[in-house]
């Protein structure tokens, strides 16, 4: 087994279809069919079915998948750590993010890189909104960024990195938290709002989803950046709906509360399309971990 063949192998199970994996690997198809039967050879295993119609995983495939993902990514990230020696100067990357990301992940993002990639330089762009961090990847104004999905944009490509659901930001003392209730989505109607200007993605999910038709708030003031929103909420401008993770979890002043029937929103690793940064697997890893951590602090 050789690093070449794994990555043959990931190529063919990600397409399911040789000749895009052959496109994607800039090969022809006949030498990928023989270098994937050789692989089965060397490991005395069948890893795909074939048809004339389809190509799919067997069990054995299937098993081999996730640990040659694993592989590879050790592989580059020994690469990316090899090649800073000797460097004269620290290699860098710029990292945007919206703002839901400002408070419980941005920050833990640099206190681990800096542990674990001391010369590694990383330039923050942060409290950016979706069509700031689309146009700064496009324009190589920024390497990578952490955003919410949905985007539109063709030129963009981007990684989920983990589903949020929406909860209901209120000041601690507001009425409807009185004699310790929780209130329902039936007991918004008519309240005032903090909510997302429409051109983040926290708006799109959010009026896709069709709430504010359904609870007709009396008044609605919108903002574009997270803390102006948190500030709001606390001052009793209204309440609002905000992903979970994406406040302070030291805030004492408001409360977060999770309601039946609120839609999720994606948050994901975004990079501009065709993208070769050596950086990439390193920081795709890096933020998997951090999101990872954060979630499992916030469920305790």
């Amino acid at each position: 087994m050789d690093f070449r063949q794994l990555q043959y192998f990931i190529a063919v199970a990600e397409e399911l279809h040789f000749g895009y994996a052959a496109q994607r690997l800039h090969m022809s198809q006949p030498p990928l069919s023989n270098a994937i039967r050789k692989f089965e050879s060397e490991l005395e295993v069948t890893l795909f079915d074939r048809s004339s119609r389809s190509v799919s995983l067997t069990p054995a495939g299937s098993f081999l998948l996730p640990r040659a993902k694993q592989i590879v990514r050790e592989v580059d990230d020994l690469k990316t750590a090899l090649s800073t020696f000797g460097q004269q100067e620290p290699i860098s990357v710029r990292i945007g993010f919206v703002g839901t990301a400002s408070y419980q992940i941005m920050p833990e993002v640099l206190r681990v890189a800096s542990v674990e990639r001391p010369h590694l330089s990383i330039e923050v762009h942060g409290e950016m909104v979706a069509p700031n961090v689309e146009r700064s990847l496009i324009h190589g104004e920024l390497d990578f960024a952490v955003v919410r999905l949905p985007s539109e944009n063709p030129l963009i490509e981007a990684k989920v990195l983990r589903s949020d659901r929406f909860v209901l930001a209120m000041p601690r003392h507001h009425r409807l938290l009185t004699g310790g209730k929780s209130p329902t989505l039936k007991d918004l109607q008519g309240e005032d709002f903090v909510a997302y200007e429409s051109s983040t993605a926290a708006a799109r999910v959010l009026d896709a989803d069709g709430i504010f038709r359904r609870i007709v708030p009396r008044r609605i003031t919108k903002v574009q950046e997270t803390s102006t929103f948190l500030a709001l909420v606390t001052a009793g401008i209204g309440i609002g709906f905000i992903p979970e993770y994406a406040y302070p979890l030291n805030d004492s002043s408001l409360v977060y509360q999770q309601l039946p029937g609120l839609p999720s929103i994606d948050l994901a690793l975004a990079w501009r399309k065709g993208l070769e940064n050596p950086l990439h697997s390193y920081i795709d890893s890096l933020m998997q971990r951090v999101i990872a951590g954060s979630s499992d602090a916030s469920s305790d």
